[in-house]
């Protein structure tokens, strides 16, 4: 007992770590690149939040698609990655509850039978035994423990919610690439009825005279061309098709709600945000921190086992021959126990160390999470700019290659020129057609990665409100005229 009081007396020689977040770099604000890019104010060392306990918002649900919605939930509610990742989360939730229980003492007994025969006649012996085991934690060991089993399972909510918001963003970029390929279909459905009443014409031409056998050759290669474009275009929706039917945990198979094209309207804004919001944001921050947080109560654990452990025993036991005697008169028995780790002093002095370069490694490596998390938003903030830009170039050329088809056209029928510049007229209003679609497609998928490099979302107050205008929602630009051309190009001929 004396030996406990000196050693609770000198239990405050022991600290426990404290966390403190690594010191990073936090841009005041995000670059602005309505004017095509901008300085930023830059405030070194802050210190990091408070870890945001809040679930993500369902971002997807601003499209107002119905479709995708279902989708959506229909992925969440099956995925096998996503189970998987629940399952690591119960399994860790389980070891922490283990852990807890080190603040209780343990108990142990058992009981038994010894027959045998003495001058002739027989002799039962019973024996029972029951003893308590309880560790002092003077040096934190146990809490350290506990710390870190409680911090492991925090970070496997952290992987889950990763891996939610990944399956989100790879399900409405399925979702979108088989709308885009079924609208290209459609539209490549339209240019082989045009390439077929052109190829008519050029033949009747040549047919009457009027044309030369090589024009007949182009417009039949201009069809060739279309017909393998349709091949292709069928490939790849059947390879997304596959990869959304993993995604559902099913058979690949033809999906009977799949969009028929990209959707046409506005696209919805982003909410305003800050750059220091990401660190209690985005899952993979979180669980860099959480797994910080655990590395230093193992570095804690390891240095308590330098210290003498203190335990306190009970124990009763009795062996009788008789009934009466074996439950009567138990001999009780209580003491302190006191475990040196003199032999592996060195050997638990090298843990610390390695416990310790473990931690300070992984700090490195949160700061490197962190300037990728701030490049990713970066850079999907440069793309929406570039992307944007480019829309009303692509609108602008497609007029013009429309003007250029018929022009081309109107001399071909006058006989005032051959058929391929009228062919090559077409290849080019086909090209734009494409890249005005393509457009569209970027920059749905520029939004998934801009709501995913947020780490999610912001609010729930959203998603009813109109797109933003300014740094993260749509531009000046973005104007009805400007929609209503987009759409025009969007949905083909």
């Amino acid at each position: 007992m004396g030996a406990a009081c000196i050693a609770a007396s000198l239990a405050g020689c022991l600290p426990a770590g404290q966390f403190l977040p690594p010191a990073v770099e936090v841009p005041s604000q995000w670059h602005q690149y309505e004017g095509g890019g901008g300085a930023q104010t830059r405030t070194p060392a802050p210190r990091a939040g408070t870890p945001s306990e809040t679930v993500p918002y369902d971002w997807w649900r601003a499209f107002g698609d119905a479709t995708l919605d279902r989708l959506v939930e229909d992925v969440l509610a099956v995925n096998s990655k996503l189970a998987a990742a629940a399952i690591r989360i119960h399994q860790a939730q389980l070891r922490a509850g283990i852990a807890a229980g080190n603040v209780y003492p343990t108990a142990s007994g058992g009981i038994g039978l010894d027959a045998s025969r003495e001058a002739g006649a027989p002799r039962v012996r019973g024996n029972y035994s029951v003893s308590m085991h309880y560790e002092l934690d003077l040096w934190g060991k146990l809490a350290a423990e506990r710390d870190a089993a409680r911090w492991a399972a925090r970070v496997t909510e952290a992987q889950h919610e990763a891996i939610r918001i990944t399956l989100i963003g790879d399900t409405a970029r399925h979702y979108w690439q088989i709308g885009y390929l079924n609208q290209e279909l459609v539209r490549n459905e339209a240019d082989m009825a045009n390439a077929q009443r052109t190829l008519a014409v050029v033949r009747g031409r040549h047919e009457a005279g009027a044309a030369h056998g090589l024009d007949v050759v182009r417009a039949e290669q201009g069809m060739a061309t279309l017909e393998a474009l349709k091949l292709d275009l069928l490939a790849q929706r059947t390879r997304h098709r596959n990869d959304l039917a993993i995604l559902l945990d099913r058979q690949p198979q033809a999906w009977l709600h799949e969009p028929r094209h990209l959707p046409d309207g506005p696209l919805p804004g982003v909410p305003d945000s800050l750059p220091a919001d990401l660190l209690g944001r985005r899952p993979d921050l979180r669980e860099a921190e959480f797994g910080l947080r655990q590395l230093l109560a193992q570095v804690d654990k390891a240095r308590a086992e330098l210290y003498p452990t203190f335990s306190l025993t009970g124990r009763a036991g009795r062996s009788s021959a008789g009934l009466v005697g074996f439950l009567s008169n138990p001999i009780p028995g209580i003491g302190l126990d006191i475990a040196l780790p003199l032999l592996d002093w060195g050997k638990q002095k090298q843990e610390v160390k390695v416990s310790r370069d473990e931690y300070e490694a992984n700090v490195a490596k949160f700061r490197e999470k962190w300037y990728t998390a701030l490049g990713e938003v970066d850079s999907a903030l440069s793309a929406r700019w570039q992307l944007g830009q480019q829309r009303d170039l692509h609108a602008l050329s497609l007029v013009r290659a429309q003007r250029a088809e018929a022009l081309a056209r109107a001399r071909f029928v006058a006989g005032l020129s051959d058929v391929e510049p009228w062919l090559t007229e077409q290849r080019q209003l086909r090209q734009q057609q494409s890249a005005c679609a393509k457009n569209r497609l970027n920059r749905l998928n520029n939004l998934v990665s801009l709501y995913k490099a947020l780490g999610g979302g912001v609010s729930r107050g959203f998603r009813n409100s109109p797109p933003r205008r300014g740094l993260l929602g749509e531009n000046s630009r973005d104007k009805p005229a400007a929609w209503a051309a987009e759409s025009g190009c969007l949905r083909g001929p």
